[in-house]
């Protein structure tokens, strides 16, 4: 991609950004579950739609997927929720590869190798698998995930089929939460959230993960 292409990428981008600014203020979209949840249901027919593209455009209306994909067990119930959860992310993934190659270019691409060469081998070496096990653990952050995995070079079929995988398992895991909050304090709510808590800590047990992360935070010696 030229210069003139890459500028029109970053125009764009910040045109995403603001578009989202002023669709948040515009729709009253906020961080509350409640006041999401009523925006999602008000949609009625279209609420399916308009749920998941508000979870496909997340990173430019600056809300989390925690809050988002609990929305959507909380309106449509925990297995509905996570196939519309999952396809929404499915298509952010999409979207965050195409802009990070439209607007990084190759001398970022460059830059975050030289450095973070541990991260880009690793990342590079796990390619799809990396993205699904980033994807599906609850507390990993999914744009800096998705933007990191486009710029070291993963091919594009594979990083989506990973986004997928993962997305399935993230979306399943905030969903069935979700799905417990018109009962919060029930013993359903408590065994759901007490295995997630589980789940997202559990992993930095494991000698295996905290060996591959601290290759991930090598330096470059020279």
């Amino acid at each position: 991609m030229g210069s003139r292409g890459k500028i029109t990428a970053a125009a764009l981008l910040l045109a995403a950004f603001g578009f989202g600014a002023w669709a948040r203020q515009r729709f009253g979209l906020t961080f509350e579950l409640d006041v999401l949840q009523a925006k999602v249901a008000d949609a009625g027919w279209l609420a399916p739609a308009i749920f998941v593209a508000i979870v496909a455009c997340r990173q430019f209306l600056l809300l989390p997927s925690v809050v988002l994909l609990s929305v959507g067990g909380l309106v449509f119930g925990s297995l509905s929720g996570t196939l519309l959860g999952a396809t929404g992310i499915v298509l952010s993934a999409a979207i965050s590869f195409g802009l990070a190659r439209a607007v990084a270019g190759d001398a970022l691409r460059a830059r975050l190798a030289h450095r973070f060469p541990g991260l880009d081998r690793r990342v590079r070496e796990g390619g799809a698998v990396v993205v699904a096990l980033g994807t599906a653990w609850p507390g990993g952050p999914m744009t800096g995930l998705f933007w990191t995995a486009s710029l070291v070079g993963i091919a594009f079929l594979p990083y989506l089929a990973g986004a997928g995988v993962g997305g399935l398992v993230r979306a399943w895991s905030y969903s069935a939460l979700g799905s417990t909050l018109a009962d919060a304090g029930s013993l359903r709510f408590w065994v759901v959230l007490g295995l997630m808590t589980c789940v997202s800590l559990l992993p930095f047990l494991h000698p295996g993960l905290r060996a591959w992360l601290r290759g991930a935070s090598e330096k470059p010696t020279d």
